[in-house]
């Protein structure tokens, strides 16, 4: 978006799927929904490599007097991570909640980092950038909410939007409900 009123009026992100947009009072709630099926087969890999390890590995030896060694920990930390990965995608949600001063960023039910509060006095400007991740075979992309503070800092309100429309969406709620012109900012997301 530019400064250049001439430019028009900027257009209207729609309501993405895994969003809800509500009121508390005077309170705008957005609630983002992790949910995705990538979540699932997380979920079902580790059940399922935990059960060959089980079955192939610990079932078959001798139990020992020394307890478990170094690689059956590493193993099981591994499916321990995978599988609360794929629980946290299923159930948790990110709540944004613009009013009452601030914007608060809450992450669960299940425990998640990324949790924030902001005075929404300090907020002067809110934008989306992209974050692309080269991995072997491919690339994944990630969008993120951030704010420019008065004191020129950038601060990451949502992080790691699997969609470019649900970051552009909370971008132009918060906007809106803080009075907040929309302006180009550098890096940030074409809209």
């Amino acid at each position: 978006m530019t400064d250049d009123p001439a430019a028009g009026a900027p257009l209207e992100a729609p309501l993405p799927d895994h969003v809800k947009m509500s009121r508390d009072g005077l309170n705008l709630v957005l609630d983002v929904r992790w949910f995705r099926a990538y979540h699932v087969f997380s979920l079902l890999g580790a059940f399922a490599m935990g059960a060959f390890y089980y079955f192939t590995f610990l079932r078959s030896r001798a139990p020992s007097a020394a307890g478990l060694d170094w690689f059956t920990v590493l193993w099981f930390g591994g499916l321990s991570c995978g599988a609360y990965s794929g629980l946290a995608g299923i159930w948790n949600h990110t709540w944004v909640t613009v009013g009452d001063g601030a914007i608060d960023v809450r992450i669960g039910p299940l425990p998640w980092w990324g949790a924030k509060r902001i005075p929404s006095n300090e907020i002067t400007q809110v934008y989306c950038d992209e974050e692309v991740r080269r991995r072997r075979g491919g690339s994944d992309t990630y969008y993120h909410v951030e704010a420019i503070t008065a004191q020129n800092t950038n601060v990451r309100l949502v992080a790691e939007l699997p969609a470019k429309d649900i970051a552009l969406f909370i971008e132009q709620e918060i906007e809106k409900a803080l009075g907040i012109a929309d302006r180009k900012v550098p890096g940030e997301v074409q809209k």
